[in-house]
């Protein structure tokens, strides 16, 4: 990283307390260096009004990036949301390589990247929804991760961490929470998914990012969803 750049900028990340897009972040932000400050907003809670006024959509994580350039009057700031965009912008800033580097390979972890999206509104409706209707939802969880296994198969001969596993690792681990609290399984089916997620939840990088209150904050959101 430019020693300058490190020096004058910097950057807070915020984001909900439970939010596997602001896991992300913080994965990035751990990969590639970057010194940051942190502020976890509870999923209850209302933003801030200094949030809404730099974060004019209202969507977190938000990166909020400040440079001093020689003078106290000489500043620049500028704002980030959505986590893509700021793992784009960390992998730019710091020239951290999150792709395997040939063409076909990174459109296939780009493909992986935006499915990951869908599958996380797949739990999202899994874990909000009736008793009744949960096992519906459940099965199309196992659909889209039996696409992702047959896919991933093909992709799994790449160190480690790559943007595919930064987007990955927070979804597994909302999967084996959510696995625990509705007495499911849901990758033990899927020897390759099972085997990608333990390897990123038991990484060292991954632990650091942890928040040790992860799992009774979301019990407590899922408790409040579903009343």
């Amino acid at each position: 990283m430019n020693a300058v750049l490190e020096a004058n900028t910097q950057y807070t990340l915020v984001n909900f307390n439970i939010c596997p897009y602001g896991q992300r972040v913080l994965l990035g932000l751990a990969l590639s260096g970057v010194s940051y400050k942190h502020i976890s907003l509870h999923i209850y809670e209302e933003k801030p009004d200094w949030f809404i006024d730099k974060v004019k959509c209202g969507k977190v994580p938000a990166l909020f990036v400040e440079s001093q350039n020689g003078k106290d009057t000489d500043k620049s700031a500028f704002t980030i949301s959505e986590s893509l965009a700021i793992l784009y912008y960390l992998m730019e800033l710091t020239q951290c390589t999150w792709f395997p580097g040939r063409l076909e390979q990174d459109c296939k972890h780009r493909e992986l990247i935006f499915f990951a999206d869908d599958i996380h509104s797949s739990l999202k409706s899994f874990f909000t929804a009736e008793e009744s209707q949960r096992k519906s939802q459940l099965d199309k969880v196992h659909r889209q991760l039996s696409t992702l296994e047959n896919v991933f198969t093909d992709l799994s001969n790449y160190e480690p961490w790559m943007m595919i596993d930064i987007v990955y690792a927070p979804l597994f681990n909302l999967i084996k929470e959510l696995e625990e609290i509705f007495n499911v399984e849901m990758l033990a089916q899927y020897p390759e998914l099972e085997h990608w997620s333990n390897n990123l939840l038991m990484s060292e990088v991954f632990n650091s990012i942890s928040d040790v209150s992860f799992s009774q904050n979301l019990r407590g959101f899922i408790s409040n969803c579903r009343a």
